[in-house]
């Protein structure tokens, strides 16, 4: 009721961020009608507007609740008051979304199942029960159904489907938690599952679920439509199972994702810290790299899973269709553990409609599990990991993207679009002090890839109605992207922009100094497998002084040829013949080395490195971690990307303290590592039959030691005192910790990454970066 007074004020308040779709103008509602406040709220597409009249102090209280305590799903960037005069309303409205010309309209990401509608669809009385599409204004799909904003269920998948009457008076009450979720439906008037594949064709909900369980406990493959695209489903302890799954996705070794019912399951095979388990159990479900528990306390999951993996990734539950899976297995009598991994082959995009699941899955999946809500966006399962003491984002996608990132302001305030690299891709849009990425891609090594690339650029510029003054891209002369900026497809769709060229472990340092908000001079440490470096050599064992418009190199891993180019990528016992020659060894002696492989290969690549043929010079650290696991006689081959460095984490002892020998060498001004001495140091040991994680333990320390001392050195020569660690070889826990307490002996501090990736994944972000700083207008 509105409190008449003659002292009223009214108030006009600007709210921007996350505020739409995730029950924020009920909130509003409430907070303004408890006060005995007037006026209104509606969507636009600048965020939300609120007018709010009445006694000053209950204004007062109004906004602070703004502040302090939002919709748990809000993430508020800005508000705004202004006061303007009082119109003397009888009550307070939530009006219908207004469209304007500029959309600056923040979109959530998708969210997990919540408790109330999880209460409802095992609620036998519930007219939601066992219906797997339930959801509310604090749950269900939302970036991967939006086509267009603001964000009202016209502009989404669920358009087609009309409300019946008692959906639409939950719509429509302001009191009701479902006032305009626009994903809002019921088995009445929403969409419903199939489950299709030999003979079978179950178009109820409930039984559809029920001979879907029944199959994955016979070991059948199931693909099964969720929020972001398919998975492939198999019991996970039925390894017959795992391994024609494996067989028939092309996947050889490359761990498989998990999904069990709840943290309970979970910590029965893997040990769970605290921050791990509020994670797991978040709105936003990644799945989690989880150490196992040797051995579990339950049955046993098939070794085909994660072979060789001392971790598991899992995550649990995020949709109603995956909660009433699990339920009905705990109906039969069964704890369900499922492999969940991605509808796709590997290296393409995952699969999002029953069309791509037929031509692109053919002849893998059993059966389809699938449902008549459209995937209008593609988005992965995200991927994190506990690193260094806080969680690490493997992989960006379901439950991030596309939550923006505060960056700092640096010079002008430019738009931006960022392509990222060819590998682990996403791209980035940056505008007014914001930056959005993309979910994961992929790598663009394919048609279906680069596909999904040009589509994702399409639907974020539509999406975020950005036309950027800039593009930034890697500076590969033979990177997809770096091809598709000259492109009439590029020029079509962008008109007239700057190109800037960004160098790619620059742009690995500046995605890690803007994610931690820094805007200032510092030592970047970059270690990857992979980047085009400025003398067109392949950098990846790095120390910069870095901003965001320059990085010059400090020091690097002494070049090495990398023989076959990147067929040793694969192969990486090439990349050990090459160490081994550096450190004097001979190619016979190297038979003895490497037990594994055939002397004649051994001797054909040893001339290959010393003719100089198809032999382009690294200072990669991921080439470093491929040379000594095979000189360890680990991995003489990696079929995924680091697998070869994986397995050399994987078998480290703990630390004795004890490193190799090295030496630092300057040349032309630059540091130099040479790591001779350490190779022979290495190969002594295998040969005196010391135990391998002994002897991974001290090489892993040993580079914490070299690049700790580099950091100092840097350090008292040049005053900079922040160091920051980027690049795909800091997933590896052991260089992390190890690194990070050598460096802060020192007494310098340490930023990693903790909103995006340190892999190719959040180099985007960097692109952007390092191109608006560049850029002169």
């Amino acid at each position: 009721m509105n409190k008449a007074m003659d002292n009223a004020k009214r108030y006009r308040i600007q709210i921007t961020g996350i505020v739409q779709g995730i029950g924020f103008r009920p909130f509003i509602y409430r907070e303004a009608t408890k006060r005995g406040l007037v006026g209104n709220v509606f969507n636009h597409t600048m965020g939300v507007t609120v007018e709010v009249e009445g006694d000053p102090e209950d204004i007062s209280s109004f906004v602070s609740a703004l502040r302090s305590s939002p919709p748990p799903l809000a993430d508020i960037h800005d508000i705004s008051m202004e006061e303007i005069a009082p119109k003397g309303d009888r009550e307070f409205l939530i009006l219908e979304s207004q469209g304007e010309s500029q959309r600056n309209t923040l979109i959530p990401p998708d969210i997990a199942t919540c408790e109330e509608c999880l209460r409802e669809i095992f609620d036998a009385s519930n007219r939601r029960f066992w219906y797997p599409f339930t959801n509310c204004t604090n749950c269900g799909p939302r970036y991967t159904i939006i086509e267009d904003i603001p964000y009202d269920r016209q502009n989404t998948t669920m358009k087609r489907f009309e409300m019946c009457a008692e959906c639409r008076r939950e719509y429509t009450d302001q009191r009701d938690r479902r006032y305009h979720a626009q994903p809002n439906c019921c088995p009445a008037c929403g969409p419903n599952l199939r489950l299709i594949g030999d003979g079978v064709d179950a178009t109820c909900n409930e039984s559809a679920i029920k001979k879907a369980v029944e199959l994955l406990l016979e070991g059948k493959i199931i693909a099964i439509k969720g929020i972001g695209g398919f998975h492939l489903a198999v019991d996970a302890t039925n390894n017959g199972a795992v391994q024609r799954l494996r067989k028939k996705k092309l996947r050889d070794e490359k761990p498989f994702a998990l999904m069990m019912r709840d943290l309970g399951v979970v910590m029965r095979y893997a040990i769970v810290s605290d921050m791990e388990g509020d994670l797991l159990t978040s709105p936003r479900r990644p799945i989690l790299l989880l150490k196992r528990r040797v051995p579990p306390e339950g049955p046993e999951i098939s070794d085909a899973v994660a072979p060789e993996n001392r971790y598991l990734g899992i995550m649990l539950p995020y949709n109603p269709l995956q909660h009433l899976i699990f339920e009905e297995g705990r109906r039969r009598g069964k704890e369900l553990i499922l492999v969940m991994t991605s509808g796709n082959i590997s290296d393409e995009p995952i699969c999002i409609n029953d069309e791509e699941v037929s031509q692109r899955l053919k002849g893998i999946p059993d059966y389809l599990l699938t449902h008549t809500r459209d995937i209008h966006r593609r988005a992965d399962d995200s991927i994190a990991a506990a690193i260094g003491g806080g969680m690490t984002i493997i992989r960006r996608a379901r439950g991030y993207t596309p939550e923006p990132i505060p960056i700092p302001k640096v010079g002008k305030t430019y738009s931006a679009l960022a392509l990222g690299g060819e590998l682990k891709n996403t791209v980035c849009l940056i505008k007014g002090g914001l930056a959005i990425i993309s979910q994961h891609i992929g790598d663009l090594v394919n048609e279906a890839t680069y596909a999904a690339f040009k589509e994702t650029i399409s639907h974020f510029i539509k999406l975020f109605n950005m036309r950027p003054e800039i593009i930034a891209y890697d500076m590969h002369p033979e990177y997809t992207s770096t091809r598709w900026v000259s492109s009439t497809e590029a020029r079509d769709l962008l008109g007239s922009i700057d190109p800037i060229p960004v160098q790619h472990h620059h742009a690995h340092i500046a995605s890690c100094m803007a994610e931690n908000g820094l805007n200032e001079a510092v030592i970047g440490i970059a270690m990857d497998g992979t980047g085009y470096g400025e003398d067109g050599n392949i950098w990846g064992g790095e120390v910069f002084l870095a901003d965001y418009n320059d990085a010059r190199r400090f020091a690097h891993l002494d070049y090495l040829p990398l023989p076959g180019g990147e067929a040793a990528i694969k192969n990486t016992w090439q990349m050990a013949v090459s160490y081994l020659m550096k450190a004097g060894f001979s190619p016979e002696e190297m038979t003895h080395i490497l037990k594994g492989i055939e002397r004649e290969r051994i001797w054909f690549v040893a001339k290959m490195i010393q003719e100089g043929i198809n032999s382009p010079l690294t200072s990669s650290m991921g080439r470093l971690f491929d040379a000594v696991s095979a000189i360890l006689n680990i991995k003489y081959r990696s079929t995924f990307e680091g697998q070869a460095a994986i397995s050399l984490e994987m078998a480290t002892s703990e630390c004795d303290g004890n490193c190799y020998t090295h030496d630092i060498i300057e040349e032309g001004g630059v540091k130099k590592i040479v790591l001779d001495k350490t190779i022979r140091e290495i190969v002594n040991a295998v040969m005196g039959g010391r135990n391998i994680g002994e002897i991974s333990s001290r090489f892993h320390t040993t580079l914490a030691k070299v690049f700790g001392e580099l950091a100092h050195s840097a350090s008292k020569e040049y005053g900079i005192k922040k160091v920051v660690l980027s690049g795909g070889c800091f997933q590896n826990r052991i260089l992390v910790e190890r690194l990070k307490q050598s460096i802060e002996a020192a007494g310098l501090e340490v930023y990693t990454h903790k909103k995006v990736p340190p892999n190719d994944g959040g180099i985007s972000l960097g692109q952007g970066m390092v191109a608006i700083s560049r850029h002169q207008g």
